[in-house]
């Protein structure tokens, strides 16, 4: 079941089955590309883990459990508690702890702010135990979305970055680092996406801006240590990627506990996250 909410400046539609964005409209244009044949989702929500791990296996406790990658989040129907601001719940089930030993509960809340929608989330630990979760956010950004081409298209970061991407291979992260961004601005094209995703663990920018001439869409994303950009070559669309997480090293040796960029919730705590989209377009 899908839910809306309008501010008569945007209007955005979320479905209960991964509490996920499906569309982002402002005037006659949908900022969010849903459902292509590139690609079958729009704005997963990636929870508890981030990415692939290596034999999609995690260690814990010294018992072995099996993840897919991104996690069963965007795979499973949240329940809508509240129409507005909208605001979805996912609670532990005796199904996830079947591979995730962890009592949880995340919510999701979309609101809207005259040209900006802000995404939070919210993790509470209801075990008797710390547990341990990634999550990160995977937004497909239309790209055409103001006329012409892909490769028209450039991303500008808000701080001059000279930063390196780590290599995917199989999905899993290898301990290189190629140089890809210097300075504030990246052009758009396929080819830099033909080796799979563009990850960075140094970006000091919180700001990444989608533009074309004058018109622009921004992912504003505060604290995150982790960023993916991602699509596929011909693909309408470009992800931006802020993540508390990322995929295994492929020389990781499986213990949850030790995974980098894991974050560790202490019994009764709370984390709370989020990032906006700006559209000025």
């Amino acid at each position: 079941m899908t839910h809306t909410l309008d501010n008569g400046t945007l209007k955005i539609t979320v479905d209960e089955h991964g509490a996920e964005l499906k569309s982002l409209v402002k005037g006659d244009t949908d900022f969010i590309c849903s459902g292509t044949e590139f690609w079958k989702y729009s704005s997963p929500i990636l929870f508890p883990i981030v990415g692939k791990l290596k034999d999609d296996t995690f260690r814990f406790g010294g018992k072995n459990y099996s993840l897919p990658s991104h996690g069963f989040g965007r795979l499973s129907d949240f329940v809508c508690v509240d129409e507005n601001p909208l605001t979805f719940k996912l609670t532990f089930s005796d199904d996830t702890l079947k591979n995730y030993p962890f009592k949880f509960a995340l919510t999701v809340t979309y609101t809207l702010d005259e040209n900006q929608l802000k995404i939070n989330w919210r993790v509470e630990n209801l075990d008797d135990k710390t547990i341990y979760f990634s999550i990160g956010a995977h937004p497909a950004l239309t790209v055409p979305f103001d006329g012409g081409n892909f490769d028209d298209y450039q991303l500008e970061f808000d701080q001059s970055e000279n930063s390196a991407r780590i290599p995917l291979t199989g999905g899993l992260l290898s301990d290189e680092r190629i140089p890809t961004i210097d300075g504030k601005i990246l052009k758009l094209n396929y080819d830099l996406f033909k080796g799979d995703a563009l990850i960075f663990d140094n970006l000091k920018s919180s700001e990444i801006t989608i533009r074309r001439d004058k018109k622009s869409v921004t992912l504003k994303a505060e604290g995150f240590p982790f960023w993916g950009i991602w699509t596929k070559v011909g693909a309408p669309f470009v992800c931006l990627e802020p993540w508390h997480g990322h995929a295994d090293f492929a020389n990781f040796d499986g213990d949850l506990t030790e995974k980098d960029g894991i974050v560790a919730l202490e019994v009764g705590k709370i984390f709370t996250s989020g990032y906006s989209i700006i559209v000025d377009a």
